[in-house]
């Protein structure tokens, strides 16, 4: 029998986003802004069955800052009479009822009107002024009152044995002589089970950031997908996506590719050591789904990358040559593609974080408090800084714009002395787990790679900085050399 040893099973595998996503560090989708973003609020039925007689809209719309109130209405109606119409697998009959509530609320929570507005507290103050008159109905909530002839019926468009019904269809599934099976049986146990619906929790929703400029020209920012999602942007899974799509979705894969890629490329150019590059390289291949191991692409690229690292445990420090489609060395080489990431400006950095800490303290006064940032004031609700990147951190802390107080600096520079704590300790921590010393100049190597020029000035990590850790692992490489000769 082959035995396949697995990298992966059983063993305590390093999660490169785990720390940043249990510590609130993390930036999402909710957690991007842009200058003249819109936001939106939706308002939601507080009742699991209610007939929507009217919606007065009026007073939302005229408060300042809302741009559009929108209502069942404002959405395409597939009427029930029509028949099916089929969108994929989805009817949208049941769809344009489900996204709006439109004759009737049909659970709590089912959306009832949404409001686009220039901030996020506008928008939520313009669903306080829209007026809904509700008729409420009755309702059922477990299966088995919901299948009581006396039952309040959800749709009553919905017939069943000739009349309004709960029941949408019966499927019956039979195997086998059940009456001989119970006749026969030593032993017939009756029970039966109920349990509630079980879905997995979201970090967050999937989203995506959308820009249209005065020329009408949309941009499309996909940061905010994962990779699977990406990938089936990219291939046209299910042939939903333009061209367009494809191209874009390519593009973020392949730049999210080299970002990986980076930090260990500029440590591989300063040590002369491959071995850093090519398992950067395998650990993100590893990283794939199912569908994009799959793929002839990933199985020729994993190969050759697979191939390069074998090559650098026989000698780190020299380069492999000879393998077919190797992306480091192409990278090494600069004849890979430049996939140049829309890098932000640093002052429209600055701008997006004034404008999160000024909802913060709209929220703070809402409360009746106020702001602060120093966690020993006794009074106050304390600044949350945890979801902001080292780069918006370092836009506050060298406060290139003047738009930020001392106080704000001096928090902002005191989170990003722990972040650089933290990445000076996992660097240790990886060379005491490995065994091997020059684990350590290398992680400090690759964070200060992956940084930008602002968030090394912020953090003082200057090039003596970068030359000192290249001097440490040159030395200890030397030691090691020498004590195993």
């Amino acid at each position: 029998m082959n035995v396949v040893n697995n990298k992966w099973i059983g063993q305590r595998t390093i999660r490169p986003d785990g720390v940043d996503k249990v510590t609130g560090r993390a930036a999402f989708a909710a957690d991007t802004t842009m200058p003249g973003m819109i936001w939106g609020k939706v308002l939601r039925s507080p009742h699991p069955h209610a007939r929507i007689k009217a919606i007065n809209s009026a007073k939302a719309e005229a408060l300042p800052g809302v741009k559009a109130v929108v209502t069942s209405r404002d959405i395409v109606d597939f009427t029930i009479e029509k028949g099916a119409v089929m969108l994929g697998i989805q009817d949208m009959r049941w769809m344009c009822r489900n996204v709006m509530a439109r004759d009737k609320a049909l659970f709590p929570g089912h959306p009832v009107a949404a409001v686009a507005a220039t901030t996020e507290a506008i928008a939520a103050e313009a669903c306080k002024l829209i007026e809904v008159d509700y008729e409420v109905l009755p309702w059922a909530i477990e299966i088995d009152d919901a299948l009581k002839p006396d039952a309040p019926i959800l749709h009553e468009f919905n017939k069943f044995d000739g009349k309004p019904s709960n029941i949408m269809g019966r499927i019956e599934s039979r195997k086998g002589d059940i009456a001989t099976g119970f006749k026969d049986a030593e032993i017939v146990i009756e029970r039966s089970f109920t349990t509630r619906p079980v879905h997995q929790g979201y970090i967050e929703p999937h989203a995506c950031l959308i820009s249209v400029a005065a020329d009408g020209k949309t941009t499309i920012d996909l940061s905010t997908l994962d990779r699977r999602s990406l990938f089936a942007i990219s291939t046209n899974n299910g042939g939903k996506f333009t061209p367009d799509e494809q191209a874009v979705a390519a593009t973020e894969l392949k730049q999210r590719f080299d970002k990986a890629l980076a930090p260990s490329l500029a440590t591989t150019r300063l040590t002369g050591d491959y071995s850093v590059s090519y398992k950067a390289a395998l650990d993100y291949l590893d990283g794939a789904s199912d569908e994009e191991k799959a793929t002839a692409t990933w199985a020729s690229q994993s190969a050759a990358v697979l191939k390069g690292y074998q090559a650098t445990q026989q000698d780190p420090n020299k380069a492999p040559s000879g393998i077919t489609g190797d992306p480091i060395a192409a990278a090494l080489a600069g004849t890979a593609p430049p996939t140049t990431g829309n890098a932000r400006d640093f002052s429209s950095v600055a701008s997006d974080v004034r404008a999160f800490l000024d909802r913060q303290k709209s929220e703070a006064a809402k409360s009746g408090k106020e702001l602060v940032y120093d966690p020993r004031r006794k009074t106050g609700q304390l600044a949350d800084l945890s979801s902001l990147d080292n780069r918006s951190l370092s836009a506050i802390s060298l406060n290139q714009d003047k738009k930020f107080s001392g106080e704000e600096i001096f928090a902002a520079k005191q989170e990003l002395n722990t972040r650089t704590r933290l990445a000076v300790l996992d660097a240790l921590k990886q060379s005491q787990s490995a065994g091997d010393p020059r684990q350590f100049s290398l992680g400090i190597l690759k964070k200060y790679s992956s940084m930008s020029a602002e968030e090394r000035q912020a953090a003082n990590w200057t090039k003596d900085f970068q030359d000192a850790a290249v001097k440490s692992y040159k030395s200890t490489s030397t030691l090691l050399s020498i004590l195993k000769s």
